[in-house]
């Protein structure tokens, strides 16, 4: 629980020798991450101009896109930030990456095997577990950097979504989880948003 290390207490009797204080009801949060009000529509470019897409065999996959595309909301990815009750302090912001597609959304998640799925979901304004299938930790590449990140999953630590080419058909190139430590350089786990 997160807290400021201090619980009012009121001192009550002593009992045989004993000293017996009250403690008072406090406001103490269980950890936990909110919802935020900060949610903003962006392309997510990928290495190689690609810009990823919930295409229609429902897998996310890196495409070129010609401008006109761009421009297309189908085309873009929402980014819903979380807040962090957790007093540990961590490196990025938690956000849910999801699509709206025909009024419903599809969220960016996390398999048992390490993969990504797409899962049609309302978005939580409560998570309570200290890490979740759809979260991930927005990292800026570097501090002068104002668009450029990676992102992190809070359910696999030192697991990064990236875009790498598919074994089965190396010209399509899919969204994967891809193991790293964070001070190893991997260009496919770097991210434009536009």
């Amino acid at each position: 629980m997160a807290t400021n290390c201090c619980s009012p207490v009121t001192f009550v009797q002593i009992c045989d020798n004993d000293f017996c204080f009250e403690v008072a009801e406090t406001d103490v949060e269980e950890d936990a991450y909110k919802r935020s009000k900060d949610c903003f529509i962006t392309l997510i470019q990928c290495k190689e101009n690609r810009f990823l897409l919930l295409n229609d065999d429902r897998t996310f996959e890196g495409q070129h896109l010609t401008a006109t595309q761009q421009c297309q909301s189908d085309c873009k990815f929402n980014i819903q930030m979380y807040r962090d009750t957790n007093l540990a302090k961590r490196q990025g912001k938690p956000v849910m990456l999801y699509v709206n597609e025909e009024s419903q959304k599809k969220v960016v998640c996390c398999t048992e095997q390490h993969g990504i799925y797409p899962e049609e979901m309302d978005i939580p304004d409560k998570i309570k577990e200290d890490a979740h299938k759809a979260l991930f930790l927005l990292i800026s590449k570097s501090p002068r950097s104002t668009n450029q990140y990676m992102m992190e999953s809070l359910w696999y630590k030192d697991y990064f979504l990236a875009l790498q080419p598919d074994k089965d058909n190396p010209s399509l190139n899919k969204l994967v989880l891809c193991h790293k430590p964070r001070d190893e350089v991997d260009e496919s786990c770097h991210f434009m948003l536009k």
